[in-house]
């Protein structure tokens, strides 16, 4: 009764768990194209669904992936095409380093400046300080 009080909140997110149920209960795969792990695993795939609909994962957050021109969104199962226009799509995304990792992502205080590794660097500094606003970014490295 608790999750089923959370999840209909308007704030709370879903995650592979409600993905599973709703592939369940549409009859329909739900390709995730995931794009740190930079691979497309497929919900629902030992059902037998005739349709598959993808979706890219950041890490955070799941966004609908749909055809350009024509908005399809529907897609046969056996569509090889499709499976590896999803796995460029997170690709091309991974290659601009748009996903989210909490244990291993750099962030730094928009505050302070403080640079940060995962989450749990930024929830300590919070407490002591204050401070709510931080950035993830790209560590760069240099050829000297």
């Amino acid at each position: 009764m608790e999750y089923t009080n959370k999840i209909r909140e308007p704030f709370t997110w879903g995650g592979e768990l409600e993905l599973t149920i709703l592939a369940e209960e549409f009859s329909i795969e739900i390709g995730v194209a995931h794009v740190e792990m930079m691979n497309v695993y497929n919900i629902g795939q030992d059902k037998n669904y005739q349709e598959r609909i993808y979706i890219l994962y950041d890490g955070v957050h799941y966004d609908a992936l749909y055809k350009k021109g024509s908005g399809q969104s529907k897609f046969p199962t056996t569509d090889d095409e499709v499976y590896a226009q999803a796995f460029q799509a997170a690709a091309a995304v991974n290659s601009t380093g748009g996903y989210y990792n909490s244990y291993t992502c750099s962030l730094y205080c928009d505050i302070c400046g403080m640079v940060f590794k995962g989450e749990e660097g930024i929830t300590d500094h919070s407490l002591k300080t204050r401070h709510a606003a931080y950035t993830q970014f790209q560590p760069q490295s240099f050829n000297l």
